[in-house]
């Protein structure tokens, strides 16, 4: 009987911790997506988004505007949209991080938030663009795929934008 309660016990003292590593790997997973697309973007690679967007994504962009896959596809560069948006690209000197990710599970949803902080050197003058990002991603048998995404300019870092994202008409 003790023998029991003991291995009870050590069983539930040690779920936390195998649900924290399940977390993390899942949270490298997404990371991984995300900087897959950031990526691919800047080539305007739409294999990648094709991959990992769903059919029915749905996204808000920092100016508020609705956003279906297709929609996201016509604004990659190499594209005939009649308005492109000019990304500065790892080349270019660009960096980005992901910081305060938090990771919730709902079944086979995980709504990941973050902000994601976009560097660059515009003119010599060092450049920051951040944002604060609710992503939305489901597994299926092909793997993760991006749901939702909304994403808010951080105010502090508006001034920025001009410097850092050219948006050609």
């Amino acid at each position: 009987m003790i023998k029991r309660l003991l291995a009870l016990t050590l069983l539930l003292l040690t779920m936390p911790l195998v649900a924290a590593a399940q977390t993390s790997g899942t949270e490298q997973e997404l990371r991984k997506i995300i900087t897959e697309m950031v990526d691919a973007h800047s080539r305007g690679d739409r294999a990648v988004f094709e991959r990992y967007l769903a059919d029915d994504y749905h996204g808000t962009t920092m100016n508020a505007i609705p956003q279906t896959k297709a929609d996201f596809l016509k604004l990659l560069p190499n594209t005939s949209a009649t308005m492109k948006i000019t990304v500065p690209t790892p080349k270019d000197g660009a960096t980005y991080d992901l910081k305060d990710v938090k990771l919730h599970t709902l079944g086979d949803a995980v709504v990941m938030t973050y902000q994601f902080d976009y560097q660059t050197k515009v003119k010599r003058r060092p450049n920051v663009v951040s944002f604060r990002v609710t992503d939305v991603f489901t597994k299926g048998s092909g793997g993760w795929q991006l749901k939702v995404h909304h994403r808010t300019l951080v105010p502090a870092t508006r001034k920025n934008v001009d410097w850092v994202f050219r948006m050609d008409p």
